[in-house]
């Protein structure tokens, strides 16, 4: 909304009161006047502070694009102009949705891929496509809790002879159990993506 010139804000004045109030215009319309010349002012700050606050804007004040980027975690980077700061904190993405936990659990496992469950979203029995699959995690129903399913982590036997292995026994016939350093980065990194508040579980299927 632009803002009202002097004049229209006399004009909305003169409204309020009645006609007998202006018949000695000398003093009355000078002093509605002055009124309405100060309301078109600060009619024009507020707006321009309005601009000043909106990250589109041409006008956007650098101390609220700090904090509009501060806010969604993204920090200015060294001489940064406003332009591309501001398009930069415009074009942010969603990191605690489910494909974007996938993403963030996927690239740290060892074995296959994750699949991420809302708790309300629980297979169903009978459901044509779970019927008796053994592949499946049947569970109760849980509001604002999600589930990350991932498969088993045991890593490969590492290779005979080399160098850094040899002679472990460890190492040399692989692991039995899955490495928990894996699950520690997983939860330290869900932790930092996902939602406030919302709670999750990790789930391991178990080896053939």
């Amino acid at each position: 909304m632009a803002a009202l010139t002097q004049q229209q804000y006399f004009e909305k004045l003169k409204a309020m009161v009645p006609d007998w109030y202006f018949l000695n215009e000398r003093l009355n319309v000078a002093t509605f006047q002055g009124i309405a010349a100060v309301f078109a002012r600060l009619h024009e700050s507020a707006e321009e502070h309005f601009k000043e606050t909106m990250i589109k804007t041409p006008n956007a004040s650098e101390l609220f694009l700090d904090a509009h980027g501060e806010e969604r975690n993204v920090t200015r980077l060294p001489s940064e102009a406003d332009p591309i700061y501001s398009e930069r904190i415009r074009n942010i993405t969603n990191l605690s949705d489910n494909p974007a936990i996938k993403s963030i659990v996927d690239a740290l496992l060892v074995n296959g891929e994750s699949i991420v469950r809302d708790g309300f979203n629980s297979r169903l029995f009978l459901n044509r496509e779970t019927f008796y699959n053994r592949g499946d995690i049947f569970s109760d129903i849980f509001y604002n809790v999600f589930t990350i399913i991932v498969e088993n982590q045991l890593h490969e036997p590492y290779s005979f002879m080399n160098r850094e292995n040899f002679l472990s026994r460890e190492d040399f016939f692989g692991a039995t159990e899955s490495s928990l350093a894996i699950f520690e980065q997983i939860a330290a990194a869900v932790d930092k993506a996902k939602a406030f508040g919302v709670l999750y579980r990790i789930l391991e299927r178990q080896a053939a």
